[in-house]
């Protein structure tokens, strides 16, 4: 029996851990953030307070990992307008427009 011409098949081989590998032609990419300069940023001292201490007037912004044995809460006195103090206040509620020039 006669055997039809064979095609030629191209295999390719990787080395190594290369399977999920991506190709792909990376260019830099340049990014034009403005950063804002920070006036006078006080970093409160922590009270580390425990969940059973809190109350209306404390801050009770988390530190630390909740399962941990020493994960706290920062207790500084709270602001009369939210749950934080002055300084967790400013880190957690961010003006819109700032929040959209970060992406």
């Amino acid at each position: 029996m006669a055997r039809a011409a064979s095609t030629a098949r191209h295999v390719t081989t990787s080395i190594g851990a290369t399977a999920l590998q991506t190709q792909f032609d990376a260019e830099p990419v340049t990014r034009h953030h403005y950063i804002r300069p920070v006036e006078n940023v006080v970093v409160p001292i922590s009270r580390h307070l425990q969940l059973v201490e809190l109350t209306e007037r404390t801050c009770k912004w988390p530190n630390g990992d909740p399962l941990s044995e020493d994960f706290n809460f920062c207790g500084n006195e709270a602001a009369e307008t939210g749950p934080y103090c002055k300084y967790h206040a400013r880190v957690a509620f961010q003006p819109a427009a700032e929040r959209r020039r970060n992406r």
